[in-house]
């Protein structure tokens, strides 16, 4: 578990170092994080970069329901055993294990982070929200905090334009809780705490807030659409490890440069 924390740490400021060189990372209601309790972070998902940058915004281990294709990419499998990440399959009723494995994580205080849309939005609108945040929120009783990430999803789209990459903005919101209703009343009411829960997140995008704040949403169907889309998320998923290797590679190498003039001036 040592192992895992140090790992962790370690990543999570060589994220911020990159992300503030390379991306001018600007982090807005950074206090609105607590420092402990139990905590369910919401976000937008339009970019596999999106986990790396809410890494920043906390010194403390976020623990990310993560969808099965990505623990092919390296290095979830390694992390995987070290840092509880959770593998669900979006979409899907097969992820009780892991719904009941992030509510004893609660349980002690810990810190869960979801992406309610289960799969990646291609211009940074919202999809459909899927109903296990609201379903943790409500269980746990833990604070929910709504996040919205701006510009991520630019930098796949032209990674290298002008070598020059896309500022990248990211807003926390007011956390809020969610209370328990009659079992009766349910299935209902995850539906309006989902649609709430979507409009949180939508008020930090600075757009106008759906009128209808109780419409309801479903769960969407696996199609034919969504499943060739994860072979274009596993070839992102590809290009970040490479992008993230190259701009580690690129500093060790100036790095290694720099010492060089320095013995060269001291002889």
């Amino acid at each position: 578990m040592f192992l895992g924390k140090f790992i962790y740490k370690l990543c999570a400021i060589l994220f911020f170092i990159i992300f503030k060189l390379f991306f001018r990372l600007k982090i807005e209601g950074k206090k609105n994080i607590p420092t402990e309790g139990p905590i369910i972070l919401v976000a937008n998902h339009s970019s596999l970069l999106d986990p790396f940058i809410i890494t920043c915004t906390t010194k403390r281990i976020i623990h990310w329901l993560v969808a099965s294709w990505v623990f092919k990419i390296w290095p979830f499998p390694f992390l995987a055993k070290r840092i509880p990440f959770l593998k669900v399959e979006p979409g899907k009723a097969n992820n009780k294990a892991s719904i009941k494995e992030a509510l004893n994580l609660l349980k002690q205080g810990r810190i869960i982070g979801i992406f309610p849309e289960g799969k990646l939005s291609k211009d940074e609108q919202l999809n459909p929200f899927l109903l296990g945040a609201a379903y943790l929120g409500i269980k746990s009783a833990s604070l929910i905090v709504p996040l919205y990430i701006e510009g991520a999803n630019q930098f796949f789209h032209h990674p290298f334009k002008s070598l020059k990459f896309p500022k990248i903005r990211l807003i926390i919101g007011e956390g809020f809780y969610l209370k328990e209703v009659n079992k009766d009343n349910q299935e209902d009411h995850l539906k309006i705490c989902t649609a709430y829960i979507r409009d949180k997140i939508a008020q930090l995008k600075d757009k106008e807030v759906s009128k209808n704040c109780l419409k309801l949403y479903r769960r969407p169907l696996i199609t034919e659409d969504y499943k060739d889309a994860e072979k274009y998320r596993h070839a992102d998923g590809v290009l970040l490890r490479n992008i993230i290797f190259g701009i580690f590679l690129s500093i060790f190498n100036r790095c290694n440069l720099f010492n060089n003039r320095c013995n060269q001036k001291a002889r």
